[in-house]
């Protein structure tokens, strides 16, 4: 069974748009949980705080969760209080390895849209206290951390690095290869850093060339 990615952190780290940009680079099948609860309830989230409560909308994302833990292949960008419930994370683990996006709250206020954010929406400003209350519970969780700094293409590179140490992401041994483990990720002989097959650079491969060139020699000599 394929494992999934679970991407946790506050609203704002980034979990959406990297994780679909992190899916389309694996080739899995990215959910957004926030999306399919507004589809699924025919509101968006504000709606469902307002007519119906927030117990009720935590009790929708717990019923998802479950469901999503028993799925495979995916790339899944949770809410930023699916911790505060430790049944979520239970269900979401059973087949999903967990990254937290890290963004500092100062680069966050002010760059999203609070209009469907019903604990922001009044004041901006408790982004601050919500991140202060729920990073334990981040840490707590996470099997990864990824620090959401710089520009996108920047951590969207960090994110794939990250996701490349994790050996529950690794496909099975399989016959043809003599029992080695393939995986997505080169091994840079200048850091020994596990990074995505793109991001070797030259000089790496150039290294590489001079000592199979360097054997061959030594081999006929």
């Amino acid at each position: 069974m394929k494992k999934n990615i679970v991407l946790i952190g506050i609203l704002g780290s980034g979990k959406s748009t990297l994780g679909k940009a992190l899916a389309r680079r694996l080739s899995m099948t990215f959910v957004d949980m926030d999306a399919v609860i507004e589809q699924e309830a025919q509101m968006k989230i504000s709606q469902i705080f307002a007519r119906c409560g927030e117990a009720h909308f935590r009790e929708k994302e717990t019923q998802l969760a479950q469901r999503l833990g028993k799925a495979e292949g995916l790339v899944i960008s949770t809410g930023g209080g699916i911790i505060l419930r430790e049944e979520n994370m239970k269900a979401l683990k059973q087949n999903g390895v967990v990254v937290f996006l890290d963004r500092s709250p100062y680069a966050i206020i002010g760059k999203i849209n609070c209009d469907n954010r019903p604990l922001l929406k009044e004041h901006p400003e408790r982004l601050f206290s919500l991140h202060r209350e729920r990073l334990p519970l981040y840490r707590r969780y996470a099997d990864l951390t990824c620090k959401n700094r710089g520009t996108f293409g920047q951590t969207l590179s960090r994110l794939l690095r990250t996701v490349a140490t994790a050996p529950q992401l690794s496909p099975a041994p399989h016959a043809e290869h003599g029992g080695r483990r393939e995986t997505r990720a080169r091994t840079c002989d200048r850091s020994r850093e596990a990074l995505p097959a793109e991001a070797c650079d030259k000089k790496c491969r150039r290294r590489r060339r001079k000592k199979r060139v360097a054997a061959r020699s030594a081999g006929r000599a």
